[in-house]
């Protein structure tokens, strides 16, 4: 059996839009809805109850990738929704670091499918993919897993499949995982999730039924926690402060820190220690939206908490992400 999908590194050039990047990038994916539309115009007219006949309209691809993140596939992708910086050494002869923030320009790239039998299908090739939604999840005692929704200009099924090679390394884990909120490690955490939305915006072509670039719309990063309910505190910075015990006026922001880490024999002593693969989401400044911490029979009672990002002016962005691991290179095709 040949299934996988390649992409290309995303790249911010408005010059190569629509034209189609080397798609050498193989990633280890659950799933993949990508489909095309035609959107057809049917003709009507008074004189039949039926369309006689029928325009091609504006073609769209639009779907979702659904993989478990790792620490040498996840920067492509975060460098298609947010803005990546030059990677970075670390402490470590051999691990660099690639931080990731909100861009006002975003980057696209080319992808393709293999299904199966490549000699009679070949590929379904994709060019002007862009990131509008990027969605992680984590359940109790399960793996991060990673949901992006794509929006693309056209489709092409000329092309011959590749010789794909994949990750050895493992997914991030719930036990790879540390939840700071408000700068205190907190181990109650059960399940969280958490997204990134571009509300990317369609921009026609008169003369064509492909769009030009997408367009950023307002971005929206938000997400929820289920903690274990063992005390107040929680409840406390909903309400608006972390002394507060009945609804405030102002509503105090938070950090919220989420931090995966998976050691490998890779690196040596005393890098081993502090230094090896990390995934690390922070949050600068959040508020919590709603609280609810109910009773059902017997069973436990878990905190389900809802926040949203702001931005903020220290890091001038609503989200930092890093990314340590042993690429040297940048993720983006300039």
């Amino acid at each position: 059996m040949t299934r996988y999908f390649a992409m290309s590194p995303p790249t911010p050039a408005a010059a190569n839009w629509g034209t189609p990047g080397t798609r050498n990038q193989y990633m280890e994916i659950i799933a993949e809805t990508l489909s095309q539309n035609n959107n057809l115009i049917f003709d009507e007219d008074v004189s039949n109850r039926s369309p006689r006949t029928q325009n091609a309209g504006p073609f769209e691809v639009a779907g979702d990738v659904t993989l478990h993140p790792r620490p040498d596939n996840i920067g492509y992708w975060l460098a298609a929704i947010l803005s990546p910086s030059l990677s970075t050494p670390t402490s470590c002869t051999n691990t660099r670091q690639h931080r990731f923030k909100q861009a006002e320009t975003l980057n696209h790239f080319s992808g393709e499918t293999v299904i199966d039998n490549p000699e009679a299908i070949g590929t379904i090739a994709y060019d002007g993919l862009m990131v509008d939604t990027m969605a992680f999840s984590h359940d109790p005692e399960g793996r991060l897993e990673m949901v992006a929704s794509l929006m693309g200009r056209s489709a092409d099924i000329s092309g011959s499949a590749g010789t794909p090679t994949f990750s050895t390394l493992n997914p991030y884990v719930f036990h790879m995982g540390v939840v700071s909120i408000a700068g205190v490690q907190n181990n109650s955490v059960e399940a969280m999730s958490w997204s990134i939305v571009q509300n990317l915006q369609k921009v026609p072509v008169t003369n064509s039924r492909f769009p030009a670039r997408y367009k950023p719309g307002g971005l929206v990063i938000e997400g929820t926690i289920d903690i274990s309910f063992e005390d107040l505190t929680h409840f406390k910075q909903f309400l608006g402060a972390a002394a507060a015990t009945t609804p405030a006026s102002d509503i105090d922001a938070i950090q919220l820190e989420i931090a995966y880490t998976e050691f490998t024999a890779i690196e040596s002593s005393p890098c081993a220690a502090d230094q090896y693969y990390k995934l690390a989401f922070d949050f600068p400044s959040i508020v919590f939206n709603t609280n609810a911490a109910n009773i059902n029979a017997q069973e436990r009672v878990i905190q389900n908490l809802s926040w949203r990002a702001l931005y903020d002016a220290t890091n001038a962005s609503a989200i930092v992400v890093d990314v340590v691991n042993l690429d040297i290179a940048d993720y983006v095709d300039a």
